[in-house]
C-alpha cells in the first residue's frame, strides 16, 4: 500500500510545464496578469527546459523562495525555429532565483529540448550543432544523471532526507555529472 503524503507534494513539468512549475513555484507574472499564480501546497518544483518571461528576470524571482532543481541542455534551444527560449536564456531563471531555500541546477551536455520528453529520436529542427552529437550516447549517460539527481532532490525536499540533501549540497551530485555537464547549487 502506498501512502501519499499530502502535506509534501511536488510539481514537476518540461517545457510549458516548466514555466507552469515555475508561476506555480513563485515566479512573478507579468504586471497585467497582477495575480500571485504560487499554490502553496507545493512543497518542491522540477522544471525541465525551464524558461524565464520577458520582464526583468530579477523581479520575477526574486520571491521564488521554494526549493527548485531545473534542468536543462546545452543545446536546449529552440524546438523549431523561432518557437521557444535559446539554451542561454534557459540558464535565467536559476541565475536570477533568490539563493533561499535549496536551488540546483543541473545542466547535461548536448542535451537538446526534446531530450527532456522522453521522446528517442525526436531531435529539435531549431538546434545547430547537432549534427556531431551522438545523441544515444547522451541518452544513455544523461538519462542515468536524471534520474539519480532528481530522486535525490525529491527524497531530500519531500522526505527531509538528510544523506540525499547532503549528497546534493557537498560534492556528491557533481562528482556523479562530471564531464557530462555541469551541476550548481545555491
Amino acid at each position: 500500500m502506498v501512502h501519499l503524503n499530502l502535506d509534501r507534494l511536488g510539481m514537476s513539468g518540461h517545457s510549458f510545464g516548466a514555466i507552469t512549475t515555475l508561476y506555480l513555484g513563485g515566479q512573478r507574472p507579468p504586471v497585467a496578469v497582477g495575480a500571485d499564480l504560487s499554490e502553496p501546497r507545493f512543497t518542491a518544483f522540477l522544471a525541465f527546459s525551464p524558461q524565464a518571461g520577458a520582464a526583468d528576470p530579477q523581479q520575477q524571482f526574486a520571491g521564488f523562495t521554494r526549493p527548485a532543481l531545473l534542468v536543462t541542455g546545452t543545446l536546449d534551444g529552440q524546438p523549431f525555429p523561432g518557437i521557444g527560449a535559446s539554451a542561454a536564456q534557459r540558464l535565467v531563471p536559476f541565475e536570477a532565483m533568490a539563493a533561499a531555500g535549496n536551488k540546483y541546477l543541473l545542466v547535461l551536455d548536448d542535451a537538446d529540448h526534446m531530450y527532456f520528453n522522453g521522446t528517442r529520436g525526436l531531435r529539435d529542427i531549431g538546434t545547430t550543432g547537432r549534427d556531431k552529437v551522438d545523441f544515444a550516447a547522451v541518452e544513455t549517460s544523461g538519462y542515468r544523471l536524471v534520474k539519480a539527481v532528481s530522486t535525490a532532490y525529491w527524497l531530500a525536499c519531500l522526505r527531509d532526507d538528510e544523506t540525499a540533501m547532503r549528497w546534493l549540497k557537498n560534492g556528491g551530485a557533481s562528482a556523479l555529472v562530471g564531464s557530462l555537464g555541469s551541476f550548481k547549487t545555491k
